[in-house]
């Protein structure tokens, strides 16, 4: 992964896919920018699984790696 790269998000509240930009890396979490830039959502790596997850606006979201 580098930043820049295109991502898809799912949203486990409606089951639908995003598009998402990715937009900054740490060691255990990774920013996402959707919505042409309209918000930044922050994914944090599950232990031991290859899955990054965060919320926004009461909403869940994954990103399999």
């Amino acid at each position: 992964m580098r930043i820049g790269d295109k991502l898809k998000i799912d949203c486990t509240d409606t089951g639908k896919s995003s598009n998402a930009v990715l937009h900054k890396i740490s060691k255990d979490k990774i920013d996402v920018i959707i919505g042409n830039g309209v918000a930044t959502i922050t994914l944090i790596k599950q232990k031991d699984r290859p899955i990054y997850v965060g919320n926004k606006s009461g909403m869940e979201f994954t990103y399999k790696a």
